[in-house]
């Protein structure tokens, strides 16, 4: 759903605004996920006292879901704008990209006393590892001096997003009205001729099932680009930001546009997932 200026800011879920194959599974979760949402949200100040606290809660963890959607997307696209940079400009090597970022990062915000020569020129020989510290590949990819929703989201923290997902798809109408009322409601569906009959119970059981199985889908995936991130950031910490690891962010390039072309089954860290699975048994 878009917001308009007749809409609330916080009323709805936006969706992520890019064409990638993530950014569109992305928005079929949000689409699943808006009801909560409109639940959750804050009408009145009677909205702030004790008794409606839980509701409080629960639309505070969907401002979080709607912030770690379009951060997870913003970010892998960053990072792969990051690598091909790296690699098509600056051959993969981590100096040459370093000091280049910190002399552009100079020229737009100005510098310390060290970083100029006396004659007020940029300071660009005899450069130190403390000197391109903030300017690496790898530093720019993570960065730890401020807190970071994508950084810090773990498979944990989204249980309960796949909570109300499934929770969402066993859910019906019918079956809250029948159990409300005693009565039934009638349910059609649109037959091969067009016309609009009623549906059998074998129809609403199947509806039910593709639904549940469909929910299923999405925590699979939203749990596995979650932990791919989280392994990549784990990868990237682990590196030495000195060297140019072309292998290992080669390796990483690819991944990264895996995950946006939702290809989950051709990332690297598939197999060693499986492989502490294999383990842990």
């Amino acid at each position: 759903m878009k917001r308009d200026t007749k809409t609330p800011f916080y009323d709805v879920m936006c969706n992520v605004n890019e064409s990638c194959v993530l950014a569109v599974y992305f928005n079929k979760i949000i689409g699943e996920l808006e009801t909560v949402r409109i639940f959750s949200s804050p009408r009145t100040f009677e909205d702030t006292k004790k008794e409606n606290k839980d509701y409080s809660a629960i639309f505070y963890q969907t401002v979080l879901w709607e912030l770690w959607f379009h951060g997870v997307v913003e970010r892998l696209n960053e990072w792969n704008e990051i690598l091909n940079e790296y690699f098509s400009e600056y051959e993969g090597k981590w100096k040459f990209y370093a000091c280049s970022k910190r002399l552009e990062a100079i020229k737009e915000y100005g510098g310390e006393e060290t970083d100029y020569n006396e004659d007020g020129s940029i300071k660009t020989l005899n450069l130190t590892e403390d000197d391109l510290r903030y300017h690496t590949v790898l530093s720019e990819m993570v960065q730890d001096d401020c807190r970071d929703i994508v950084q810090e989201t773990t498979c944990a923290d989204l249980q309960y997003m796949i909570f109300c997902l499934k929770a969402h798809a066993s859910f019906s109408l019918s079956d809250a009205f029948k159990e409300c009322f005693g009565k039934e409601i009638a349910t059609y569906k649109q037959d091969e001729n067009g016309n609009m009959v009623p549906m059998s119970f074998a129809d609403k059981a199947m509806d039910k099932a593709v639904e549940q199985y469909t929910a299923d889908g999405m925590a699979i995936g939203i749990t596995l680009v979650c932990e791919f991130i989280q392994r990549i950031i784990r990868d990237i910490r682990a590196m030495d930001k000195f060297s140019d690891n072309r292998d290992k962010l080669i390796q990483i390039h690819k991944d990264v546009r895996n995950i946006l072309d939702f290809n989950l089954d051709e990332v690297s860290y598939v197999e060693e997932m499986l492989e502490e699975e294999r383990k842990s048994k």
